[in-house]
C-alpha cells in the first residue's frame, strides 16, 4: 500500500490540516460515490463502447474499449474504415497508427498503459502512487473540489480533484511532456451515469495546448469479453520479432 502523507483529525494536527480530510477519505468517499467496492469488482471483464470527437471541429468516430485480467484493447474506427488501436495484454503495451504503424512501447509508458488497463482502478487508485496528500479546497472546472497532489509509482506528478460535495472525481491536471506529448494537461470528467450500479463518468474532455477531445459512453457491458481479444495484432508480432531476433 503507498505511504500517505495527508493530514489527518487529531489534537496535534495544525489548525490549517484540520480543516482537510485525509487522503484515504477522500478516495473511500469517491468509492462510496460511485457505487461501492462490490460494484467495482463484481465483474471479471468490460466492454465500453462510445465516441471519440478528435476536436472541436473534426468528425465523431466509434471507439471501444476492451477490459480483462489487467488487459486492454482500445480502438477507434477512422473516417473512411481506417482504425487506431492500442494494447496492454500483461506485458506488451503497443499501438498501431494507421499512418506511422505499429509501436512497442517502453519504460515508464508501459507502467502507464498497465494503469490504463486496470478496470478496478477506482477503487485502487492509491496502489499506482508512491505518495498522495490533500493539499488544499479549491476551484476547478466549475466545482469545489479537494486537490489531492500525488507522485505515481514511474515518478511523475499526478494532480486530482474531488468534489467536495459529491464525492466524485471532476478530474485530473499533469505534464505530458516525458512521452512526447504538449506540455500541462488536464482530463475533465462529468455526466456521470450509472452502469451495471457503478457510477462513470460518460464524457472525459481531455485540454491540452493542441485544443480539447472529448470521449463519450455510450453503452457498458460486463463478463462478455473473450481473451483472444488481447492477441497481440501480427504487425506487433512481426515488430517484437525484429527487435528480439
Amino acid at each position: 500500500m503507498v505511504a500517505l502523507t495527508a493530514p489527518r483529525f487529531g489534537r496535534q494536527s495544525p489548525p490549517e490540516a484540520r480543516t482537510l480530510p485525509s487522503v484515504q477519505e477522500v478516495m473511500e468517499r469517491f468509492v462510496s460515490a460511485i457505487g461501492g467496492r462490490d460494484a467495482i469488482f463484481r465483474h471479471r471483464s468490460m466492454t465500453v463502447h462510445g465516441k471519440f470527437v478528435l476536436s472541436a471541429k473534426g468528425p465523431s468516430v466509434d471507439r471501444s474499449v476492451y477490459y480483462k485480467d489487467g488487459k486492454m484493447l482500445y480502438q477507434i474506427t477512422l473516417p473512411g474504415g481506417g482504425q487506431y488501436k492500442e494494447g496492454f495484454d500483461g506485458k506488451v503495451a503497443w499501438r498501431i497508427h494507421p499512418r506511422s504503424g505499429p509501436a512497442i512501447l517502453q519504460g515508464d509508458e508501459v507502467m502507464s498503459k498497465q494503469r490504463d488497463a486496470d478496470m478496478y482502478y477506482p477503487g485502487r487508485i492509491l496502489d499506482y502512487f508512491r505518495s498522495m496528500e490533500v493539499v488544499e479546497v479549491t476551484p476547478f472546472e466549475g466545482h469545489t473540489c479537494y486537490h489531492l497532489k500525488g507522485t505515481n509509482k514511474w515518478g511523475k506528478v499526478n494532480e486530482h480533484f474531488y468534489d467536495t460535495a459529491s464525492g466524485l472525481l471532476i478530474g485530473y491536471r499533469f505534464n505530458s511532456s516525458w512521452r512526447g506529448g504538449s506540455g500541462d494537461e488536464s482530463e475533465v470528467f462529468s455526466a456521470y451515469r450509472g452502469f451495471g450500479g457503478w457510477l462513470m463518468p460518460a464524457r472525459a474532455a481531455h485540454k491540452s495546448a493542441d485544443g480539447e477531445q472529448v470521449e463519450t459512453i455510450a453503452s457498458v457491458s460486463f463478463d462478455d469479453v473473450a481473451d483472444s481479444v488481447f492477441a497481440l495484432p501480427d504487425e506487433v508480432k512481426a515488430l517484437l520479432a525484429k527487435r528480439n531476433p
